[in-house]
């Protein structure tokens, strides 16, 4: 019986023969692979100005940065995410204004939202829990009302649609991630998308510290002007090239995904567990929720001895993580459902790199891991 990874990245020959081609022409930054990547996403996702980046959390960054927000104002964030989504309004020495899940999907509540709203804050970061889109048409209205910024974390989200939509196209920015075991990957990376295009181009030369060039007609190499504050975020020539051939995959995996999911969902719905994206679009994993009073950690013990890898989405809400909890003072209770979530969910592998049987196997260990 072989092992089931949680996640894998699917690398094929396009890939490895595109990368040689980019070292063989020893241009590895700014020489036209990167523009080809941006092009080809934001035609799959139907809109919008894409820039890649280093990585989604460089994403967010930028895109809070060129959204305006600044040490003065906050941020609304859900306690029930990655802790980049917390840090970077942190990096900016705003503040993460934290509200809880809603309990039966595990995105932000977007009742929360409209309470925790103060005369500070700028924007909302709605992040599609395991790729489950949020209740965006809500936030969006909630937003228009107060006027504040829509950034999209869109980390786990590609494929996921609301509204007939693509998700990061509903608000300000979305940002996406292309780590190793997500839905696609350029080993690390990230991708923006705005359909507002001066802001994407703004965050263009933000990623290069803010360089744009003085004469674009006539300058020579190493002559360009600063015009704004800017980091080093480029994605290389290496990781686009590879980006370019995963983005041709993903439909067809993000079939497989969903295919694997339905499969999973059915085999499980007999035993007594929440699973947190019954109509998932995304389908980057399968969050189930234990009953009260069940030992998560030895269940995926148990799991794990019959060789299924299995994650948790998260470890904890953020704001009771050490450095949150002790910088603003947060306590177990302040948010029950994103604690339950935390606690007792078990995040169980999806992805295309499983076949039937893989999944089969995946169901009868779960079965015997619960019983």
């Amino acid at each position: 019986m072989n092992r089931i990874k949680f996640g894998k990245p699917l690398i094929g020959m396009e890939e490895i023969t595109s990368v040689s081609q980019v070292l063989a022409q020893r241009a590895l930054t700014n020489a036209g692979k990167v523009r080809e990547f941006e092009e080809r996403f934001q035609e799959a996702l139907g809109g919008g100005r894409a820039v890649a980046l280093s990585s989604c959390t460089a994403a967010l960054h930028l895109g809070l940065l060129a959204l305006g927000v600044t040490e003065e104002d906050e941020v609304i964030v859900p306690a029930q995410t990655f802790v980049a989504s917390a840090h970077v309004v942190e990096a900016l020495g705003a503040t993460p204004v934290f509200v809880d899940s809603w309990p039966e999907s595990g995105v932000m509540d977007p009742g929360q939202v409209e309470d925790a709203i103060t005369p500070k804050t700028k924007a909302i970061m709605p992040v599609h829990y395991a790729g489950r889109p949020c209740y965006m048409g809500t936030i969006i209205d909630i937003a228009r009302r107060h006027k504040l910024k829509i950034i999209e974390d869109c980390a786990t989200a590609l494929g996921a649609s609301h509204s007939g939509k693509h998700v990061g196209l509903l608000g300000d920015v979305g940002c996406f991630s292309f780590h190793p075991v997500k839905h696609m990957t350029t080993c690390e990376g990230g991708m923006l998308i705005s359909r507002d295009y001066e802001l994407a181009e703004k965050v263009r030369a933000m990623r290069e510290f803010g360089k744009t060039a003085k004469d674009p007609y006539n300058d020579l190499p190493g002559e360009y002007d600063i015009t704004g504050f800017g980091l080093n975020y480029r994605m290389t020539e290496i990781q686009a090239a590879i980006g370019v051939h995963q983005l041709a995959k993903a439909p067809k995996r993000l079939l497989k995904r969903k295919d694997n999911y339905r499969r999973l969902s059915a085999a499980l719905s007999r035993y007594d567990v929440l699973d947190l994206g019954p109509d998932h679009a995304a389908a980057y994993c399968m969050v189930v929720v234990l009953p009260d009073g069940r030992d998560r950690r030895a269940i995926r013990e148990e799991l794990a001895r019959d060789r299924v890898e299995t994650s948790v989405y998260y470890p904890g809400p953020v704001p009771l993580f050490t450095y949150y909890r002790e910088k603003y003072h947060f306590q177990t209770g302040d948010f029950p459902h994103a604690e339950r979530i935390a606690n007792q969910s078990i995040a169980l592998p999806v992805g295309p790199h499983l076949g039937e049987q893989q999944m089969a196997q995946i169901a009868t260990a779960f079965k015997k891991a619960v019983q």
